[in-house]
């Protein structure tokens, strides 16, 4: 079989890098001739027979509604996440559908998980006792 049937990763194909320089030389030629229209003045423009192009308002406003549309997707995802989180008294942030609490504190630490060299299985602790251990304190000084 040849090697090329494996080869799937994403650059694997010699068309995707002449795509991929294609578009890299189309990119740099299209900010030459933005900047070209920017910055050359209207009356060079027309000398060298240049007539058919956007106002030069555009070469500012383009930048400036695509800068305004990132910022407003990057705030609006932000404030999408904002109001879907539930409150801070929810019990939603405690518990949900699969929560296994562990039945007793030592069940972690069983001798049989330690001596068999595996991980122990992985349990919620209850919002009682993290209060109990981090907050209370011992009673028994």
């Amino acid at each position: 079989m040849p090697v090329e049937e494996f080869n799937t990763g994403p650059g694997s194909k010699p068309s995707r890098a002449v795509y991929g320089f294609v578009m890299y030389l189309g990119s740099w030629t299209v900010l030459g001739l933005y900047l070209f229209w920017a910055f050359v003045p209207e009356v060079l423009l027309h000398a060298m027979g240049i007539t058919y192009y956007p106002q030069k308002y555009w070469c500012i406003a383009i930048p400036v509604y695509v800068l305004v549309c990132v910022v407003s997707m990057i705030l609006g995802y932000n404030f999408i996440n904002l109001m879907i989180t539930p409150n801070l008294n929810a019990t939603n942030n405690i518990e949900d559908d699969i929560t296994q609490y562990q039945s007793s504190p030592e069940e972690n630490l069983s001798a049989e998980a330690i001596r068999g060299g595996s991980l122990p299985p992985l349990r919620d602790i209850p919002i009682g006792r993290v209060c109990r251990l981090l907050y209370m304190e011992d009673q028994t000084k």
